[in-house]
């Protein structure tokens, strides 16, 4: 109730106090592409709706996409009656902490960049929801020059020790006060097929849809694993017909990954998951290996980088562009017998390797029959180019453990279970440190009955201090007012769920609100707070 009476008190402030200068008032901000549909409504319910519109990529197709469609449980575009926006670029992921370190669009314009948005913006998936630009503000006609400062950033990889060590060395502290960083929801992470094998052949699913399915397609722990490790290789593997009762189908398996959040959640379950898995080596091979994760993290420090969660991953390519590189140390990344593994370059086209026919000269986009792709749960059973995309089911720790034989569907209540496990336990010092906030908060191995086993949540990351805008812009109050609105409204709830998000708990929320309140430590605007002799980010 408190957080309620709290979010409707910001509503009157805005409706008060908002200064003509600021009727226009924008925030920016970039980041993973899982939140992007949520956060693109979610923003648009609490304020104006972004418009989009601008220039065109290298290949012709729209690189601004248009206004998105309305969230169901929104009553209306500016609910608040604030105007003004927030606006949201979604690209590769892995550079946003460097932006956020930054406090600058300081990588290449997506919007310039001959991969960006040609796929996504053609076939209105991926960047296409995240609509980064207004020509009615006069905003995003040149890629990020309309851009009034930087906020924030959204990922799925918590703040972990280097990011924290790089911020300090690079002056942080004293130009922008702390990293905060908070949770803002839980979500599943998908593994999405289009219906075929190898062979370009319908695959022969024989079990029942679970409750809160969308297919018959199970995977066991030990098939899971298998699979991304590179030694189940084929769809008529003996492991697989044995748990879907009969044979699938034929051909190989092509496992689609990019780099990006969605990544880091996948490689964490896998890391942890899968480190006492063994099976045969591949379907012509029967002796006993180890399905334990085995690539590397790209972004880790040399000679000897970890198998582990991570942005950036050392996993095998092998696609019409090119077979497997070195990895940063300069060492092979070496590829089992018969694996398929084909790394995109661009976050969000996943769902074309699944959908579209296999690529032949002519083509822009490619397909790749038979193939598997972590993707964000609302993407099931959304059809692209006559296709369905359809989840995979997983065997999770509980069923593991007492043997009842279910498969986990991706859900959001699935991933509620899973997060229950994560149960924030700071006091007034460790509150103040992100890396207590990373350890509380990620569960890459759920263990409670109806847990699906690939679930995380998304982050916010932000500064403490921020910057006056002399022209009369305050993206501090807009950003601060919209996270009221996502903590403290039913409303924002909904939305979340219809993206297939979950929001916090009320034990998270309580420790969101100790922070954000503090009067010396939490997010302030220069000279307030703790930010009365901080210049603050821009």
């Amino acid at each position: 109730m408190r957080h309620h009476m709290k979010f409707a008190l910001v509503i009157l402030l805005l409706a008060a106090n908002l200064a003509p200068a600021q009727a226009e008032t924008v925030a920016f901000g970039g980041g993973s592409w899982r939140p992007a549909y949520a956060l693109r409504q979610l923003f648009d319910c609490f304020y104006n709706q972004a418009q989009g519109g601008g220039n065109q990529n290298r290949n012709g197709f729209p690189s601004k996409p248009g206004p998105w469609a309305k969230a169901s449980n929104c009553p209306a575009f500016n609910s608040s009656g604030a105007g003004g926006e927030i606006l949201y670029v979604s690209h590769v992921e892995s550079n946003y902490k460097q932006m956020l370190r930054t406090n600058s669009f300081n990588i290449d314009d997506p919007t310039l960049s001959y991969y960006s948005c040609d796929l996504q913006c053609a076939v209105a998936f991926g960047n296409s929801a995240v609509t980064f630009s207004d020509v009615r503000l006069g905003i995003g006609a040149s890629g990020y020059s309309g851009f009034d400062g930087f906020q924030f950033i959204a990922t799925e990889a918590p703040v972990d020790p280097a990011e924290l060590t790089a911020w300090t060395v690079a002056g942080n502290g004293s130009a922008y006060g702390s990293l905060v960083q908070l949770p803002i929801g839980a979500a599943p992470i998908a593994l999405l097929f289009g219906g075929t094998d190898g062979n370009n052949r319908p695959l022969n699913i024989l079990q029942p849809v679970p409750p809160g399915g969308s297919s018959g397609l199970n995977l066991s722990r030990n098939a899971l694993c298998g699979i991304f490790s590179g030694h189940i290789t084929r769809w008529d593997n003996p492991i697989l017909t044995a748990i879907n009762g009969g044979v699938l189908g034929g051909g190989p398996i092509a496992v689609v990954v990019a780099d990006g959040g969605m990544n880091y959640l996948l490689t964490s379950a896998l890391a942890a998951q899968c480190q006492f898995e063994i099976g045969p080596n591949n379907e012509n091979d029967a002796t006993l290996v180890s399905y334990a994760f085995p690539w590397t993290d790209r972004s880790a420090a040399c000679p000897n980088p970890p198998a582990r969660g991570s942005l950036k991953t050392n996993w095998p390519n092998i696609n019409r562009y090119a077979a497997s590189g070195p990895d940063q140390c300069g060492r092979a990344i070496a590829v089992p017998a018969n694996a398929k593994f084909v790394r995109t370059r661009q976050t969000g086209s996943e769902v074309t390797y699944l959908a579209y026919p296999e690529w032949s000269p002519g083509d822009n986009y490619q397909g790749i029959p038979g193939s598997i792709a972590a993707v964000p749960m609302r993407y099931i059973t959304t059809s692209v180019v006559g296709v369905t995309l359809r989840a995979i089911n997983i065997e999770s720790e509980w069923v593991l453990a007492t043997g009842s034989g279910r498969f986990q569907p991706p859900t959001w209540q699935g991933a509620q279970i899973a997060m229950a496990q994560a149960v924030p336990q700071f006091d007034d010092t460790t509150r103040l440190n992100p890396l207590a906030w990373s350890l509380a908060g990620q569960v890459p191995d759920p263990v409670l009955p109806g847990a699906y086993p690939i679930s995380g949540f998304t982050w916010i990351e932000m500064y403490q201090c921020y910057a006056s805008h002399a022209n009369g812009n305050n993206p501090f109050l807009w950003l601060r007012s919209w996270i009221d609105y996502l903590y403290g409204s039913d409303q924002a709830e909904a939305i979340l769920r219809e993206n297939g998000f979950v929001g916090m708990s009320p034990a998270w929320k309580e420790e969101i609100y100790k922070l954000l309140n503090d009067p010396a430590n939490g997010p302030a605007q220069h000279g307030n707070g703790g930010c009365t002799s901080v210049a603050g980010a821009y």
